[in-house]
């Protein structure tokens, strides 16, 4: 689930854009009047489904937001931009063995917090990995975290 939760914190800035794009491709389909009315819908029910899952990472966020105290929320937010645990140990101002054992305990804290939200690892796979830039993401995440 580490892979998961980082990318919940990386895509995080670009949930709203993305949400504003399928507003507009649903509303773009919905505004042809020259379209086949059965295709139009089944666009905008595809599109419909997507910016439900996509909704359910915004509040999969939110949900960690509260969860997780301000240091475990910085510390997750940054690793997952990209930031080492030396830079994230130097602006902390503590000890690179306390960051990665304070992060370590961050992860498996919102690893909990998605669980008892009935998100494991299986059904983000399922929902997530097949939308590009999630993919996309996740390949980022391995090569920073060494993750197969």
């Amino acid at each position: 689930m580490k892979i998961w939760i980082l990318l919940i914190f990386r895509i995080a800035p670009s949930i709203e854009k993305y949400l504003e794009n399928l507003d507009k491709r649903i509303s773009k389909i919905a505004l042809n009047a020259f379209g086949v009315t059965v295709n139009q819908y089944d666009e905008i029910l595809a599109l419909s489904m997507k910016k439900a899952k996509i909704t359910n990472l915004r509040i999969m966020y939110n949900r960690l937001e509260d969860e997780l105290t301000g240091e475990e929320y910085f510390m997750l937010q940054q690793y997952a931009q990209g930031e080492t645990g030396d830079q994230i140990s130097k602006s902390l101002d503590i000890k690179l063995s306390l960051t990665y054992k304070r992060l370590y305990k961050a992860i498996k804290k919102a690893e909990l917090a998605l669980l008892r939200a009935g998100f494991d690892e299986q059904r983000m796979e399922k929902d997530y990995l097949p939308f590009s830039f999630v993919s996309g993401a996740i390949n980022v995440l391995k090569a920073k975290t060494r993750m197969k």
